[in-house]
C-alpha cells in the first residue's frame, strides 16, 4: 500500500518536498523549500510535463542512520508508486548535483538541527534525574 503523502505525487508538474520525520514523511511547505536541515533527510520530487520524473534523496552531513535508512527507503517507494518511471538521485550535503541545485532558484540554505529521530528515545547520562533513594 502506497504511503499517504504519495497520493499527491507527481500529479501536477513542478517541485514538491518531503522532510523525514520520526521515520514517516512530512510536506515541507512551498515558501520554505530549498532550506534543508543539516541533521535531516529530504525527499524532493520534480515533475515534468510530460511528465517525468525525477525523485532525490537529500542527506545532511548530521542526519542519523535510520532518517538516511528511511529515505532510501521511502524513495524507493515513491518510485515504485510512480510506476518505475522515476530517475533516482542521492544527494549529500555540499556534493548536490548541479540538476539538483537548479530547482531552487534562489539556492539551498542550511540550517542547524533537526527533527528528532524515530529511533532515538532514550536519554542517555541525564544527571538532572531525582532519585527517590
Amino acid at each position: 500500500m502506497a504511503h499517504k503523502e504519495f497520493q499527491t505525487a507527481g500529479k501536477k508538474p513542478g517541485l514538491q518536498v518531503w522532510r523525514i520525520e520520526q521515520m514517516d514523511l512530512k510536506p515541507v511547505p512551498p515558501e520554505l523549500y530549498g532550506d534543508f536541515y543539516v541533521g535531516d533527510a529530504y525527499i524532493v520530487l520534480f515533475t515534468t510535463p510530460a511528465p517525468s520524473y525525477n525523485v532525490h534523496s537529500w542527506i545532511g552531513d548530521e542526519a542519523s542512520k535510520d532518517e538516511c535508512g528511511a529515505a532510501a527507503i521511502l524513495t524507493t517507494q515513491l518510485d515504485d508508486h510512480l510506476r518505475g518511471a522515476a530517475v533516482q538521485f542521492n544527494e549529500f550535503q555540499n556534493l548536490e548535483s548541479v540538476t539538483f541545485l537548479g530547482y531552487f532558484k534562489s539556492g539551498i540554505k542550511y540550517k542547524q538541527g533537526g527533527a528528532a529521530s524515530g529511533f532515538k528515545h532514550v536519554v542517555t547520562n541525564d544527571t538532572d534525574i531525582k532519585r527517590l533513594l
